[in-house]
């Protein structure tokens, strides 16, 4: 790829074109026809990828088709999906446990005083309700968000995010704007998404030589630090780090990144799932 417009020695230069066709899912089979040969070249190497690896042929002028056939048996399409977790912050009530303590101690009460059935019956009742609140104790379990609770603490505000961004990742996935902003609404509070978009865009699109777009891989040393509760809503601001490692094809072999980030980060809980309410990258650098 030349950067910067230079002459080019013609019997060194090499010049390519590269044709994508994306698709919603992967498909079961892929062929392509090559017909660049001449004299002297008649046989030309090529390379399959898939998520399993490459794979290497050929193609000569008697059997020009290159086909890749779908044999992955657990792969599974790269998704959004709501990041939704327990941080810890509320108090899981057993509502029938509850319900039967009431109806026990009601019981007992009968049992102590005068009543049109016999002491022992109500005493009965009361000990059957006490063993079966024992019992189902963790059955109809309401968590009931813990109104003095502060933010998340750092480990769990580190888990929210990579899962996050691990969705952001994953929504860029998608070649059409129209795609990206509908996948990004899944983990993006409504009102911030335009504003979220555009900074996301900016800084965590990865290139690649050639134009392309890096997929990240993986997600490593995340960090959060100064969490501080947001007001009126329930969620956290805080200082995060991170080093994305990504990778994009082009002409026939990957480009690896690993890139390091620092971003101050704004989450919000709603509806049990954790949202991106406002994002601001400060820093970023090519490790390698």
């Amino acid at each position: 790829v030349v950067e910067d417009e230079k002459p080019l020695d013609f019997f060194t230069a090499i010049v390519g074109a590269i044709q994508s066709y994306p698709v919603k899912r992967l498909p079961n089979h892929v062929s392509v026809k090559w017909d660049l040969f001449n004299e002297r070249v008649k046989r030309v190497p090529t390379t399959t990828t898939d998520p399993a690896g490459p794979l290497r042929s050929f193609v000569q002028t008697d059997d020009p088709l290159i086909e890749w056939q779908n044999y992955l048996l657990k792969y599974q399409e790269p998704k959004v999906s709501a990041v939704m977790m327990d941080d810890g912050r509320s108090i899981g009530i057993p509502v029938l446990s509850v319900l039967l303590m009431v109806i026990a101690l009601g019981a007992a009460l009968l049992a102590a005083g005068p009543a049109f059935l016999s002491r022992r019956i109500w005493a009965t009742v009361s000990a059957l309700g006490v063993v079966a609140a024992v019992l189902l104790i963790r059955i109809a379990v309401v968590d009931v968000a813990n109104p003095f609770a502060g933010p998340p603490d750092e480990k769990v505000s580190a888990q929210i995010l990579t899962r996050v961004l691990k969705n952001v990742n994953v929504a860029y996935l998608e070649k059409e704007p129209v795609a990206v902003r509908q996948a990004l609404g899944e983990i993006v509070a409504g009102d911030a998404l335009a504003d979220v978009e555009v900074e996301l865009g900016r800084a965590l699109t990865i290139k690649v030589a050639g134009g392309g777009i890096a997929r990240v891989t993986a997600i490593e040393n995340l960090t959060v630090k100064d969490i501080t509760a947001l007001e009126g809503v329930s969620g956290f601001r805080s200082v995060a780090e991170w080093t994305a490692i990504a990778s994009g094809g082009h002409w026939g072999h990957a480009h690896r990144r690993k890139i390091r980030f620092r971003a101050l980060v704004e989450l919000v809980e709603i509806n049990s799932a954790w949202k991106i309410a406002g994002i601001t990258v400060v820093d970023v650098k090519t490790l390698s």
